[in-house]
């Protein structure tokens, strides 16, 4: 619907804290804290400016002519370096192309962008080791939280309340209970890895819940979905910057439809990983052997609600 009022040129007031969101719906952005702007521009403005790398240079340059680089945001003087910022890796040779034919260059040093320029406000960790401190605390206001280990709960029920009632339920304490591959192409160890990394992330998400990993990163979910297949769309389309090619899509159900194996295939995911137990297995093991993919079943079904 979104996306229709805005191809009719209407004007669209979209208030979200998902960033995949807005950038998927927004052409201006403005962040709010407080009630006061902190950030404010066009979508592709404000990603170049947090894009950026630095390049710091000693030695005898015209500063002039590194202004008139494309590409080139600003050029500023740090003490003895000249310090200046890129939109992105492209414009370095021919920043390099400018000063290699100066004289007496002694620094030509390419960084990412500093953790002062990033929007960051709060990291969370197990534990932080003396230099990612050190790091760290560039960060003017930034809050560093140290996490005590996480112990289950010993309450042995789940608890649900509404309208004055109450619905108690055994805790799902459960993973899986088994890995049994169904397709003809098998998974290697690091798909298996990604498996049950991606199941223990899809188990604890609403129902109907995907999500997508690779290498031990999430790179996109969808939950709380009446269809399946709607919430890999949800992932899919909200992510489209993600590269899934090779990465493994865990599903807390079981796949009633061979529609989210295709349509992973179409994005070049390679492994899945669900429940089974839909009398339509076999839909989806066979597109999986169609694409040369693999799938594995784990017979536990989460279904968070």
């Amino acid at each position: 619907v979104i996306r229709e009022f805005k191809e009719k040129g209407k004007m669209i007031i979209f208030s979200s804290h998902r960033m995949e969101h807005v950038e998927l719906f927004c052409e201006k952005l403005v962040i709010l804290k407080k009630g006061k702007t902190v950030l404010s521009g066009s979508l592709k403005s404000i990603k170049k400016n947090y894009q950026k790398k630095t390049i710091k240079i000693n030695g005898d340059i015209d500063i002039k002519s590194l202004e008139k680089i494309k590409g080139v945001q600003s050029v500023s003087k740090e003490n003895l370096d000249i310090i200046v910022k890129i939109e992105s890796d492209e414009y370095i040779k021919d920043v390099f192309k400018i000063v290699k034919n100066s004289d007496n260059i002694t620094k030509f040093l390419v960084e990412d962008a500093s953790l002062n320029e990033i929007f960051l406000e709060i990291v969370v960790a197990y534990d932080f080791t003396e230099g990612a401190l050190d790091v760290l605390r560039q960060k003017k206001n930034l809050r560093v939280l140290k996490l005590a280990k996480i112990e289950e709960s010993l309450q042995p029920y789940d608890m649900k309340y509404l309208d004055g009632k109450l619905l108690i339920q055994d805790k799902n304490n459960v993973l899986a209970n088994k890995y049994e591959t169904v397709t003809k192409v098998k998974p290697s160890k690091e798909q298996l890895r990604d498996m049950e990394f991606g199941m223990k992330i899809v188990k604890n998400m609403k129902s109907n819940a995907i999500v997508i990993v690779k290498d031990g990163q999430t790179l996109a979910s969808g939950c709380g979905q009446t269809s399946r297949i709607w919430a890999l769309k949800n992932a899919l389309e909200n992510n489209k910057d993600k590269d899934f090619k090779g990465a493994v899509l865990a599903s807390d159900a079981f796949f009633p439809f061979d529609d989210c194996v295709t349509l992973a295939n179409e994005y070049g995911i390679s492994a899945v990983i669900q429940p089974g137990g839909s009398i339509k297995d076999q839909d989806s093991i066979d597109a999986c052997d169609k694409y040369e993919m693999t799938m594995v079943f784990t017979g536990t079904r989460h279904f968070k609600h």
